[in-house]
């Protein structure tokens, strides 16, 4: 088992990091694809694991929900629109 606090979350700064980084993502994934599947794939596996913690507190459930949701919009237009692909 491994804690990472990465501090207090910022929607905006998650969203925005998510976008800046996509836009490796094409040569990210040429080095390491299988790595690069498994972090860019929107549901995680800590979310079955932890999916007691979910079911006990809804509106945290749904925070995740909206945060990841973003995130993954963000990383799909950092692939496709991000200046590190030119």
């Amino acid at each position: 088992f491994s804690y990472h606090d990465e501090g207090k979350t910022i929607f905006l700064n998650r969203v925005k990091k998510k976008f800046y980084y996509s836009g490796a993502f094409r040569e990210y994934i040429k080095r390491r694809p299988g790595v690069a599947m498994r972090q860019f794939f929107p549901i995680k596996n800590a979310y079955f694991k932890h999916w007691r913690l979910f079911a006990k507190k809804p509106i945290i459930t749904l925070g995740v929900v909206i945060l990841r949701s973003a995130e993954v919009t963000a990383g799909f237009l950092g692939i496709f629109l991000g200046k590190k692909n030119e």
